[in-house]
């Protein structure tokens, strides 16, 4: 037994020792170039020319090999995938920030301590190419004293350290490099149609310019036809959301560039989770024209996409997707309690319990007929009041807090708390009714035009009621 525990220890001290060794060896390699830099003994330009002279870069990080080849425009391409378009501001940076290769210090000749400067396996192999001819940089691991990177040069032994900002610049995978692409401009006022297909549900949504016969209200312009071809009225500023997301999709890093069918299936895009699709008229020729979206798996806090028209495939954040679509419908519908305006009432009155208070709104009109622009009068249960104590009753309605849709009718209780008659001035919809009904111990449900949808804060329930009762 305590010959097992004598060679724990001596394990242990073992590993504590060659652990502190390397530690010690970096540090002492620090500060050995560290008196080196102060006697300027190791001030030494290890490469200095015309970035416009550059040719070629060549480099290897992270296993991959990139090369680059400057073409007769001065841009840059890949020499493996010619038509593969780059990042022409990253490979900017490469090839300025690489003129100038100062080394700020030496460090020692030979080979022996490669390991521990990380030359052994150098993370950045780096060979530049210009019309003097080719240099190789082979860069390690940074220094914990100095800072700063290991680097040898070509077939040297000499060991250097170069500031840590020039192997920045080649820390870039291939894909790294890919110039993401954009979506096509579409300009959202010319977009008529959405579509939203899942592996679930397969939504469609009309632009109209015109109002729909069954639509009580103008201010709508979205619609979705149910199962009957009746348009459903889709609430504007969540569909203007959902568009604006879409048309400035930002794609975050390039996946695969010219991704094959065995890649589509990787990233889930043989069969997308969803396919968004935008209808609309191009600007130009007035053509009808689409445009989709597809995604794929999401990997972490990723998600894949791929776009009509590419092969490539990229990765966007997947929180994202909250922005760009749903699978439920719900989420698109009104989330106004009415879309009525005051413009459009002559009249309201509000009942709860055996208490009621009406709001007359009496307009000037000109010599022609037409409606007067001047501020209206308002009368309370026939007496005439301040504008402002007048559109309490109206504003306080309208302003009723949401909080989510009745999905269980049988918890709708059957007698309203509280009843809302309008009369409009419009040729449609004139006389209409809303309903508040008890729903559950934290809200009511709103009926309003036959449907029975959202629920409202209790609380704010409350305080309308109070505000029928004092008047009444």
């Amino acid at each position: 037994m305590k010959r097992w525990v004598k060679f724990l220890l001596f394990a242990l001290v073992l590993g504590v020792s060659v652990g502190a060794y390397a530690l010690l060896s970096l540090h002492n390699a620090g500060e050995e170039a560290k008196k080196n830099a102060e006697g300027n003994e190791a001030a030494v330009t290890l490469r200095s020319g015309d970035a416009k002279q550059l040719t070629s870069i060549s480099y290897k990080y992270q296993d991959s090999k990139i090369n680059l080849v400057r073409n007769e425009d001065d841009s840059w391409s890949s020499a493996d995938f010619p038509k593969l378009k780059l990042d022409q501001d990253i490979i900017y940076n490469m090839v300025y920030g690489s003129s100038t290769i100062t080394a700020t210090n030496k460090v020692e000749e030979g080979t022996e301590n490669d390991a521990t400067y990380g030359l052994d396996k150098p993370s950045i192999e780096l060979t530049l190419t210009d019309t003097n001819g080719s240099v190789t940089y082979q860069i390690g691991v940074e220094n914990p004293v100095v800072g700063g990177r290991y680097c040898r040069v070509g077939g040297e032994k000499q060991v250097y350290i170069i500031e840590g900002t020039v192997p920045s610049y080649f820390e870039f995978t291939l894909l790294d490099l890919v110039s993401l692409e954009s979506l096509p401009t579409i300009s959202i006022p010319t977009i008529n149609g959405i579509s939203v297909i899942t592996k679930n549900v397969s939504l469609s949504f009309e632009n109209r310019k015109e109002r729909p016969e069954t639509c009580y209200s103008s201010s709508f312009d979205w619609f979705y036809p149910d199962s009957s071809g009746t348009l459903v009225p889709l609430d504007s500023a969540v569909i203007g959301t959902m568009l604006t997301s879409l048309t400035g999709v930002k794609f975050d890093k390039c996946a695969s560039y010219e991704a094959s069918q065995a890649d589509l299936a990787k990233f889930g895009l043989d069969q997308p989770s969803a396919v968004v699709t935008l209808r609309y008229t191009d600007a130009t020729d007035s053509s009808a024209k689409t445009f989709s979206l597809y995604f794929g798996k999401e990997d972490g806090r990723y998600t894949y996409v791929r776009m009509d028209g590419s092969d490539a495939v990229y990765e966007i954040y997947t929180y994202q997707l909250s922005q760009l679509y749903s699978e439920k419908l719900a989420e698109y519908l009104p989330q106004d309690v009415t879309a009525i305006t005051l413009t459009e009432l002559d009249s309201f009155t509000m009942r709860a319990g055996d208490k009621s208070v009406r709001v007359d709104i009496v307009r000037k009109k000109n010599a022609d007929g037409t409606v007067s622009s001047e501020e209206p009068t308002y009368y309370v249960n026939g007496t005439q009041v301040e504008t402002s104590k007048a559109t309490q009753y109206f504003i306080t309605l309208r302003t009723l807090t949401v909080g989510g849709v009745a999905e269980n009718g049988e918890n709708i209780a059957s007698s309203p708390e509280v009843t809302v008659d309008f009369v409009r001035n419009t040729d449609y919809f004139r006389n209409m009714r809303l309903e508040i009904l008890p729903y559950n111990s934290s809200y009511y449900a709103i009926r309003f035009n036959g449907e029975t949808r959202l629920l409202v804060s209790r609380r704010d329930v409350g305080t309308l009621v109070d505000m029928i009762r004092q008047a009444g």
